[in-house]
C-alpha cells in the first residue's frame, strides 16, 4: 500500500529529496514548471523537469545526504505553503568551495501552485547565508548560491 502523505508538497520532499526517487518528478510536476528562486549555472530561473532534475542531481552530488522535513504547511485551494529545514553533509565539491565534511542545517520556504494534482508552478526562498555561514565562508565567495535572478535583472533595466 502506497504511503499516505498530508498533501503534495509533503510527498514531493519525500519521494525527491529524501528518497532521492527523481522517477517522481516526472510524476508529480508539469512538464514546462516554472520554478522560481532556484537558478541553474547560468543565473536562469529553473523550468521544467530536467533543469530541475539537473539541479537536484547537483545538491545531492554535493550533499548526498540531503534532506528535507516539512516543519508546517497550510493548504488553501490549489496552493501550499511549508516552512521546512534542510539538511545534509557537504561531501562533494560544489558552489566552488571543495567538500569540507561539514553538516549543514538552514531553513526555507516553499509554495506550490498545484493543478491537477502536480506541481504547476514553485517558488522557492532558502537562507542560502546560513549554508554559506556553515560552510565557513562569506555569501560573496560562494558562486551560484544563487547568482542573480530574471527579476533583479528586469529591475535594473
Amino acid at each position: 500500500m502506497a504511503k499516505k502523505y498530508k498533501t503534495l508538497l509533503h510527498e514531493w520532499m519525500d519521494e525527491v529529496w529524501n528518497k532521492n526517487d527523481l522517477s517522481a518528478v516526472d510524476r508529480m510536476m508539469k512538464p514546462g514548471c516554472v520554478i522560481h528562486g532556484l537558478l541553474d549555472e547560468e543565473g536562469k530561473t529553473i523550468i521544467g523537469r530536467a533543469a530541475f532534475k539537473k539541479l537536484a542531481t547537483g545538491f545531492r552530488r554535493i550533499f548526498p545526504d540531503i534532506r528535507f522535513d516539512i516543519a508546517d504547511s497550510i493548504a488553501e485551494k490549489n496552493k501550499i505553503a511549508a516552512r521546512c529545514t534542510v539538511s545534509g553533509t557537504h561531501l562533494g565539491e560544489g558552489f566552488g568551495l571543495p567538500a569540507t565534511g561539514k553538516k549543514v542545517v538552514f531553513d526555507g520556504t516553499v509554495i506550490v501552485h498545484a493543478r491537477k494534482g502536480v506541481i504547476a508552478e514553485a517558488w522557492n526562498n532558502f537562507d542560502y547565508m546560513a549554508l554559506c555561514a556553515q560552510l565557513g565562508q562569506g555569501i560573496s565567495s560562494i558562486k551560484a548560491v544563487p547568482p542573480r535572478g530574471d527579476k533583479e535583472k528586469r529591475l535594473q533595466k
